[in-house]
């Protein structure tokens, strides 16, 4: 006894300590590593907490992951669900009926959804349903007007009034049978019924008469409102006014949606197919009133006639008519008809000299058939008529034939005059010089919009090569127009914006056909320079294509395959060609503001405008003989006849005035002596002027800006240009250049330095000493307390994050070790069958051997 009360006293102590017993978080447990396994030593780190050792570790992953792994495909155990089984507070009672209520939610939910409970009693009206007998249907006369039932019947007679405790009605001694009762209910329902229609007829006869009566009265009152209508608008202020006028604006409507430009130009086509097609019919003479004719004499399919015609043929049948009873002869008709015949024969020997007499003659038998319906309309008309009568009318027909015939032949002319709706596009330059010869500026628009019309890429798949042709013929006139002695600036502006569009259309060809264009003019120009012996100014078609490649092509682009060679092109001229008279100092100046606009964005620097700059101010100086000009650079020449081109003589200083002069003025000029006026002069320096101001503030960003226009500067404040005898505007003009000029002055160029680099310090080697320093605390940053709180989470977060990868992974560990165990025995249990297996067929063959070797024996 002393033994057992001892082993139960022993239990009860150590299930205390279980339950006193803290649980420990695996991931608060720190395990204490050994760096080196001592010979003879113990181990300290595997016993008790805080540590763990290895074997523990493997001890319980093999109780519990391990445990898991195992049952990882296993779905046969037993798992009790059973509600309050794991909870010690609950009695076994309390248990049982929250069992119970919750088995019965669930058939509840389920099964009896929509089952009626037997102990409730439905009733209707205070009666229950089941007492109450089931009756056939009565008729219709039971409803009111609306399909209700009548509510006075239901409540007397349905549920009351026949099995309720009422007296049976008495007539005299014997009481109703059933029967009875029914018929004198049906009768009383047909008298109602009987009656509502009564009333309902009565209501829509009142109902009418009252129709009839507000008719009659309405316009009375119409005409009572728009009197006090128009008082109250006279009476009503603006704000009135203007809400009544709200009530009139224009709603927004819903519209189609926009067009592609595909479909754009397939519509744009089709109407100049039709318009082509009215066009030709116009030519062949056909008006609206055979048109007309035509429609009108259409025979309809359900027309009961079967089209066979009894008459003689129009032209060749004459007329038969009878006078007195006698056949009259047709020769002898009246005058009017072979007035008719000779007309006809005139007009047909005038149509035979027009140069398109089959068409004529076309609207001729028309005519014919006109006039031959119009005789056979006399024909049928009373032969009773006078002769005047019938004379009479025949003139009327030929009056109208001939109006008729006039009014083709204005409209055969009018269309002949009209230009085609659609072109073919041409294939060659001549072909498209034959379509445009001839014709106005206006024309040549309109033709040319007609052939890109017609032949629109998305109307075809060879289109996009034809317009690709026909940008390059419309180059070559381009070039031809503005080689001519008089400039048809309209004519160049409407060529240049189909140019613009078309290379939109097609870059790359674009590109390709100017650049060939540039290259060749550069070429001419070169043979031109060594046949002639010196390098004249280029015709005015090359200064027009230098203008036009500025507006087709982007020209602030670093490096362009057109843009580019243009500009050297240009350089080399204005660098190379000698100023001799007016005539090169207007195109050299044209060329300068070509090359302001070719910069204008990309501000790149030409040098060449700048030496031409001070040349023409070089042109207006007094030169003295004795000395020499060393500032003057090539294409000027310091010392020469072509010196004093623009110096202005000091007779006629009272005649000068600023004037722009008109380059189409100066290149259509065949004497260029005549330019030299000093008007001309004034306007040519008055324009450098310009174009210098123009530079100088576009070169400003330019480090040597002061040493660029050194020159001109000096140029512009020396006495040796006779300022005094230029207008008020000119000096100005030069005033502002000199200020735009002088911005700089202070300025000077700096010499060139090397980028100055900061020199790094040494390193030094001395501590960094903390004077707050305190070796016992981790985070002893007393200024900031928060800091060092955060500082303590993330520490903790940073090493409760490793210890967990680090389970994680020994985790991983150990079931790959278990799963290389398992492989490793079925690999063992495999080869030991197949030893097995081996074996077993080696016995039976050797058993087989021996049996064969008795038989042989």
């Amino acid at each position: 006894m002393g033994k057992k009360n001892r082993k139960s006293t022993s239990d009860k102590v150590r299930r205390d300590k279980k339950s006193t017993e803290k649980k420990i978080n695996p991931f608060e447990i720190r395990i204490n590593r050994q760096k080196h396994n001592i010979l003879g030593r113990k181990s300290k780190h595997d016993k008790g907490f805080p540590g763990i050792s290895r074997s523990k570790a493997n001890k319980k992953r093999k109780e519990t992951l391990l445990k898991e792994y195992l049952n990882r495909k296993k779905s046969n155990l037993f798992v009790d669900k059973r509600l309050g089984e794991n909870d010690p507070s609950m009695s076994v009672e309390d248990k049982m009926m929250q069992r119970f209520a919750f088995e019965k939610q669930k058939s509840h939910e389920k099964s009896a959804a929509y089952n009626l409970n037997e102990e409730e009693d439905l009733t209707h009206y205070g009666q229950s349903i089941a007492d109450i007998e089931k009756f056939d249907d009565k008729e219709d006369s039971d409803h009111d007007d609306d399909g209700k039932l009548n509510a006075e019947y239901v409540e007397s007679e349905h549920f009351g009034g026949l099995l309720t405790k009422k007296k049976p009605e008495v007539q005299g001694n014997k009481p109703k049978t059933r029967e009875e009762i029914f018929d004198e209910i049906i009768a009383k329902s047909k008298k109602e019924k009987y009656d509502r229609k009564q009333e309902k007829e009565e209501v829509t006869d009142m109902r009418d008469k009252l129709d009839d009566d507000w008719k009659a009265v309405s316009q009375l009152l119409a005409k009572a409102k728009r009197k006090q209508k128009n008082t109250e608008v006279m009476k009503s202020d603006d704000y009135d006014i203007a809400v009544r006028s709200l009530l009139y604006d224009m709603k927004a409507k819903a519209t189609d949606r926009l067009k592609t430009p595909e479909e754009l130009a397939k519509v744009e086509k089709e109407r100049l197919e039709k318009l082509e097609e009215d066009r030709q019919r116009r030519m062949k003479g056909i008006v609206e009133e055979d048109e007309q004719r035509k429609r009108a004499s259409h025979i309809s399919a359900d027309s009961l006639s079967d089209g066979y015609d009894l008459s003689s043929s129009k032209k060749s049948a004459a007329m038969i008519s009878y006078k007195d009873g006698k056949l009259v002869d047709p020769s002898s008709r009246g005058q009017g008809i072979t007035s008719y015949e000779s007309e006809d024969d005139e007009d047909m020997e005038e149509e035979e000299n027009d140069e398109d007499a089959t068409e004529d003659n076309e609207a001729d038998e028309d005519e014919e058939d006109e006039t031959d319906d119009d005789m056979e309309d006399l024909e049928e008309e009373d032969e009773s008529e006078d002769e005047e009568t019938k004379a009479k009318k025949v003139e009327e027909i030929l009056q109208k034939r001939k109006e008729l015939a006039k009014k083709r032949k204005e409209v055969i002319e009018k269309a002949k005059k009209e230009l085609p709706f659609t072109f073919k596009a041409p294939d060659s330059y001549d072909e498209f010089e034959q379509m445009v010869e001839g014709h106005t500026t206006p024309d040549i628009d309109t033709i040319i919009q007609r052939i890109r019309a017609t032949n629109h890429p998305s109307l075809g798949e060879g289109n996009k090569q034809k317009l690709e042709q026909l940008f390059g013929h419309l180059l070559v006139h381009f070039c031809e127009v503005a080689c001519e002695e008089q400039l048809d600036f309209i004519l160049i502006d409407i060529l240049t914006t189909h140019l613009y569009e078309l290379a939109q259309m097609s870059p790359g060809n674009a590109g390709r056909c100017v650049h060939s264009l540039i290259q060749n003019r550069q070429e001419q120009f070169k043979t031109t320079t060594e046949s002639k012996g010196r390098v004249p100014y280029p015709p005015s078609d090359v200064l027009f294509c230098f203008k036009l490649i500025s507006v087709i092509f982007p020209t602030s682009d670093f490096k362009h395959p057109v843009v580019t060679p243009t500009l050297l092109f240009m350089g080399h001229i204005l660098s190379r060609c000698s100023v001799r008279d007016c005539h090169d100092v207007v195109v050299g100046l044209f060329m300068c503001n070509l090359f302001l606009q070719y910069v204008s964005l990309s501000k790149r620097f030409i040098p060449e405008v700048i030496n031409y700059l001070h040349g023409i101010l070089f042109l207006a100086k007094k030169k003295d003989p004795t000395k020499i000009c060393r500032n003057v650079v090539p294409p000027f020449k310091p010392v020469g006849k072509f010196t004093d081109l623009l110096l202005i003589d000091k007779k006629a200083s009272g005649k000068k005035s600023l004037e722009p002069f008109r380059l189409s003025d100066v290149l259509s000029c065949d004497q260029p002596d005549a330019l030299e006026t000093d008007t001309f002069k004034v306007s040519a320096v008055a324009l450098c002027l310009e174009l210098i101001q123009s530079f100088a503030v576009l070169y400003e960003h330019l480090e040597s800006y002061r040493e660029i226009f050194q020159t001109i500067k000096e140029s512009c404040c020396s006495q040796d240009i006779p300022w005094g005898l230029y207008p008020i505007e000119i000096k100005e003009l030069r005033d502002q250049v000199i200020n735009q000029l002088s911005k700089q002055d202070g300025q000077l160029r700096r010499p060139l330095t090397s980028v100055e680099k900061t020199i790094p310090m040494l390193k030094m080697f001395e501590p960094k000493i903390d004077e707050r320093y305190d070796p016992t605390r981790k985070y002893n940053d007393s200024d900031n307390k928060e800091m060092n709180e955060k500082k303590k989470l993330m520490n903790k977060h940073k090493k409760e994050m490793k210890s967990a990868i680090r389970e994680v992974r020994k985790d991983a560990q150990f079931l790959s070790r278990q799963k290389l165990k398992e492989q490793m025995e079925r690999d063992a249990e495999r080869k030991q069958k197949v030893k097995e297996i081996y074996h077993m067929l080696s016995s039976q063959e050797g058993e087989f051997n021996e049996m064969q070797r008795k038989k042989n024996k």
